[in-house]
Formats: structure tokens, sequence, C-alpha cells
């Protein structure tokens, strides 16, 4: 199990009072540890005990079988590990709550505890000898609920930079499943040509978004009569009304027929739609 690393003053108490940690050249670690825990993970019995973290840094599967982990500089044997495969790149938690647990595959816990105001901790290697983590003399006074550790260094690497060359298609159905995902020659010609970012608009307006909203609609239902806005229009020449494809659609001859309206409130910038059927196709440009 991988923890949120919180390395509140650990850091800092270790530069001014100079405890030491030490033993990181060896592949399986101690990464970090709690010695208060009072809510952050529970064990099999429901209690929160403390915990001690486990990292294979290695390129190797270790088998942690006769590793052991101790809180005495006069016994590098105290509690042993039994045999458990630790992969490269995992994490293991081993409970410190004196419970004294090694069967492998269930969580672990050591035959001591540790002590919150501070003592000596090591992960000793197979040959009794080795430390490959140890906090000398002794850890500083530890929080309740903060874990302390070792920071460690992330890389990253960015494969796409700002303003790059993007293909977008919104697709209809699912015919390319994957196909598009992994084909170095796939044909993308068809696809829309942009720069990232790109992304897509779930419909909720987030804080500090604003929209174009719709102020006034007109649907001629027999009349001029604005049915969002409230600022309604009036009729002139008498056009007709007949039986559109949704409702009414209102019939204008292009001349002394036409719709006026009052002021309306409208920003500075704004847009007009017009759904218009023409009765003579070939007339309209």
């Amino acid at each position: 199990m991988n923890l949120n690393r919180n390395f509140v003053r650990g850091g800092v108490i270790l530069a001014i009072v100079g405890f030491v940690a030490s033993g990181l050249c060896s592949d399986v670690i101690i990464t970090e540890f709690m010695a208060s825990n009072s809510r952050t993970i529970a064990d099999e019995d429901g209690s929160y005990e403390d915990w001690i973290e486990i990292y294979n840094n290695g390129t190797n599967i270790v088998n942690l079988g006769g590793w052991y982990l101790t809180d005495s500089t006069n016994d590098f044997r105290k509690w042993e590990f039994p045999a458990t495969n630790l992969n490269v790149g995992a994490y293991l938690i081993v409970f410190a709550s004196g419970k004294d647990r090694t069967i492998a595959g269930r969580n672990l816990h050591t035959n001591f505890k540790l002590g919150g105001s501070g003592e000596y901790l090591a992960l000793v290697e197979p040959d009794e000898v080795t430390v490959a983590t140890e906090f000398l003399p002794v850890f500083p006074r530890q929080f309740a609920d903060v874990s302390y550790g070792y920071s460690q260094e992330s890389q990253f690497q960015k494969v796409v930079n700002s303003n790059s060359p993007v293909k977008i298609l919104i697709p209809t159905n699912d015919a390319l499943g994957l196909t598009w995902t992994g084909a170095e020659l796939f044909d993308d010609s068809s696809w829309l040509t942009g720069t990232n970012g790109v992304g897509y608009d779930t419909g909720t307006r987030e804080i500090g978004e604003t929209y174009a909203e719709l102020k006034n609609y007109y649907p001629f239902e027999n009349n001029a009569v604005d049915s969002i806005g409230g600022v309604s229009g009036s009729l002139n020449g008498s056009p007709s009304f007949t039986a559109g494809h949704s409702g009414k659609a209102i019939n204008l001859n292009g001349t002394s027929q036409y719709v006026s309206l009052s002021s309306l409130n409208l920003p500075t910038k704004f847009s007009i739609s017009v759904w218009v059927k023409p009765i003579q196709k070939d007339n309209i440009m």
C-alpha cells in the first residue's frame, strides 16, 4: 500500500538537530512510517496501529524472507519477515503493533510498537549485519496521524507541448473502436485540425464561466409573443400563419408584411437567428 506522504517538519528536524537516516543504497528500504496512528489505516482487527512502509526500489523481485525489522541497536533479528515477494516498485505495509503475526499473504505485524517520542528503527538484510535503512540514533518526536520518512524524487517528461497540432474527431458511433490508438499509419486526414488544448463541455457551468444566453424567443404561434424575455412585438400588414414542421409558421410577403419590436435590452454583442422555409428555393441566393 502506498500512502500519501506528509513529510511535515521532517527535513527541518533532520537538518537542525542532526537526526540521521541512512542505508538508502539498498534496493529495499523503509520509505516512511507512522508512530502515532489514530485514524489513517486500520488493521484486520479494526484497530489503528503504528505502521512501517517498505519499498522495493530495485529492478528485481525481492523475497523478504529472512529480512528483519528492529527498534533496537542491540538486536538486529528482533522481528523476521516470512517468505514474502515484493515486486519491483511495490510497497508493503507492516503494522508495528506488537501482535507478532507472520503469515505470508496476510497483514504482517511486528512484535514491537513504535515510540511516538522517538526511537531507533531499522530494516536489516538477511546477513543480519547489513542495515538497509536506519533512523539513527532515534527518529524525532512524531505527530499524530502524520507519517515520517524520505521524500522521493519524481521525474516527468512532457509528451505534448502547448499549442501542438492536433487532429479531432467527434464520433457518431463506436465503429473505430481502439484502432486509431495504436496504428502508426492510421488515416486521420478527414478529422478536424486544430491546436491543443482540446476538450469538451460537460454542460455544467463552472465558477467564473459565462455562456451566451437566449434573451428573446418568438415562436410566432398566431402572434408575436416573446416566450422568454417578455418583449412582445406587433404584426404589421396582417401576415398569415400556417402549420409548420413544429407548431405554426408565419407567412410574410416580403414587402408590406413584417414584425416590429420595441427596444430590446441586448448586450454589446449578440446574434439573431431566424428559421426560414422559402416557397421558391430557386429564388434564394
